[in-house]
């Protein structure tokens, strides 16, 4: 979604979830269009408060899917040498 907004040039503006819901009171019965509402009556409270978001460089992005790569080749190998010395054990 991030990608579209930026081809096609419009200003996006990412929130933590959590913040809109305790910004507003407790509401029981929810859907989508109280929802809607809930989160625009946020934006237009807060919009002095608003930063855009932009996206990392393509290079960082790059590093960050690299390092979750690698974390994953870690968690890997050390269940795979989890599983080797238990067979050893046998």
């Amino acid at each position: 979604m991030c990608f579209v907004h930026r081809d096609l040039g419009i200003d996006l503006r990412l929130e933590n979830p959590i913040q809109i819901k305790y910004s507003s009171s407790v509401q029981r019965g929810r859907n989508d269009r109280s929802d809607i509402r809930r989160i625009a009556a946020y934006a237009f409270c807060f919009q002095d408060k608003a930063r855009l978001y932009n996206l990392p460089q393509e290079n960082i992005t790059s590093l960050q899917q690299l390092a979750n790569e690698r974390d994953m080749y870690v968690a890997d190998k050390s269940k795979h040498q989890w599983q080797l010395n238990d067979q050893e054990r046998f």
